[in-house]
């Protein structure tokens, strides 16, 4: 049985229209001049609508031209997709595959992931066995041979080495550390998930990992006894001593606290300020609820004078504002080339409590690059909106780039960002930014453009904005095309 024809309003229309592109070009067929008569007066109004109403034709036929062939483009994608692939792999030498399984190794953790890829095929398995960078990671929680497996086809490169928590055996845990002896010298990453191990490991004489460079650890792990001369990197669940060491050779430094009891201000503080090196920098605070004990302000450094790479702040699961503002207090002496805070499940009764220290003077989120993402939060200010890109108007001075994902909260006010203000942000990129309607849009875009071209916006992102049409936003195309480049995606 012969399936149903499909009608398509406007059809002709839109046939002819094609005939004149390819036989008059589209200046000929889109140009002004086609709003004029033949004699250089203006069309008459009923000739005008005549034109509208055939172009809306157009375009609805076009659309509906247009879901058919991405219908069938997509079924023709989902069936030729996987035959594609399968013939790149079976092209690719040995040599780029086992790169893309070392990618594949680098962004998982566990040993699962070398597993997977060798039994897909004879092909892969024998690509995986000969990648050793697949059998670096290797765990208390293994078998005696699968650890003897690891420790053979990841020939003499560095060991990713699990110390597993209690909950396993503490004479496996010995013996396993007894085994990895030989190969200690070859410890590049150490995940510490019990607070026994670094006990276990001055029990063993192990305290000496001359190519450690990275440390993860899930409990109040004492560090102290160890010796790690290249330790660039530490992951932790707690907050370190300004006392230790190998503080000063850090340049990375991530810290989850989950308690507010875990967190000590002043020697955070200190700690932070001994790591002379740091380049990235990460907190996060976990529901930490009760308040914190302010920062001494005797000891606090000057804002801002302090240059790294990166500072990412999360702040999430009913982390009380009490809690917030004196980690903020901790953090105000750094100046990062790229700021990303993001709030997640949080209930406040003031926006501001956020995004501002103890004393209210400064907002917090700072750098040459913003980003901002905020979920599960609805953000006021004294039962009034909290219009971001307002609060954030008195660092466009640096930042060049700002990006806010914002779905639950109001992005600037129908008077828009401080007439005041002497330069503008280059890049903004907003996503699921619901609360922002296209007035406001129209005025942020006129002072974001109202000013000289060298300080003006130059790139516009907008992305899941459910208040912004794509009618409006090829207006803003028109009419501001020459100066941004506008994208979009609705």
């Amino acid at each position: 049985m012969a399936k149903d024809s499909i009608q398509v309003a406007g059809l002709d229309q839109l046939q002819e229209l094609l005939w004149q592109l390819n036989n008059k070009g589209s200046p000929d067929v889109f140009g002004d001049d086609k709003m004029e008569s033949t004699h250089g007066r203006p069309v008459s109004h009923s000739s005008l609508l005549r034109s509208l109403s055939v172009a809306k034709l157009r375009m609805k036929a076009l659309v509906e031209v247009q879901k058919h062939l991405g219908r069938m483009i997509r079924s023709l994608e989902k069936r030729s997709v996987p035959m594609a692939f399968e013939e790149g792999i079976k092209r690719l030498p040995d040599e780029i595959l086992a790169q893309i399984f070392e990618t594949g190794h680098k962004t998982t953790n566990g040993s699962g992931f070398a597993k997977r890829v060798s039994q897909v095929s004879r092909r892969f398995r024998h690509v995986a066995f000969q990648t050793p960078l697949l059998w670096t990671r290797i765990s208390g929680t293994y078998t005696d041979s699968l650890i003897e497996t690891h420790t053979s086809r990841a020939g003499r490169m560095d060991l990713e080495i699990v110390i597993p928590p209690l909950t396993t055996a503490q004479i496996i845990t010995s013996a396993f550390l007894r085994s990895q002896t030989p190969y200690i010298s070859r410890w590049s990453h150490l995940y510490i998930l019990n607070d026994s191990a670094t006990n276990w490991l001055e029990a063993l004489s192990m305290t000496t990992l001359p190519r450690l460079s990275m440390i993860e650890y899930h409990h109040d792990a004492s560090l102290t006894g160890l010796t790690l001369p290249r330790l660039l990197h530490i992951r932790g669940y707690r907050y370190l001593r300004p006392a230790i060491p190998f503080l000063p050779q850090l340049t990375t430094f991530e810290v989850i606290f989950t308690d507010s009891k875990d967190i000590h201000i002043r020697d955070f503080y200190l700690a932070l300020q001994t790591m002379k090196v740091l380049r990235d920098l990460s907190v996060t605070l976990d529901g930490c609820i009760a308040p914190l004990a302010e920062l001494d302000h005797s000891l606090q450094l000057d804002r801002h004078s302090v240059h790294i790479d990166t500072l990412n702040v999360v702040v999430k699961n009913m982390t009380s504002s009490v809690a917030v503002a004196p980690i903020y207090d901790c953090l105000f002496f750094l100046s990062p080339s790229e700021f990303c805070l993001s709030l997640d499940t949080l209930e406040t009764e003031n926006g501001w409590n956020l995004f501002y220290g103890s004393d209210y003077d400064f907002i917090f989120p700072y750098g040459s690059s913003i980003s901002i993402v905020i979920s599960n939060v609805l953000l006021r200010a004294n039962g009034l909106e909290f219009d971001l890109l307002d609060e954030l108007a008195p660092g466009f001075d640096v930042a060049r780039t700002i990006c806010i994902e914002a779905p639950g909260s109001s992005i600037v006010s129908f008077s828009g960002v401080p007439d005041s203000l002497v330069n503008y942000p280059s890049h903004l990129r907003l996503k699921s930014c619901d609360q922002l309607t296209e007035d406001k849009l129209a005025v942020l875009l006129d002072q974001f453009l109202g000013i000289s071209e060298l300080r003006g916006l130059c790139s516009l992102a907008i992305i899941s904005c459910r208040q912004i049409s794509e009618t409006f936003l090829l207006n803003v195309e028109d009419e501001y095309g020459r100066w941004i480049k506008l994208t979009w995606q609705l």
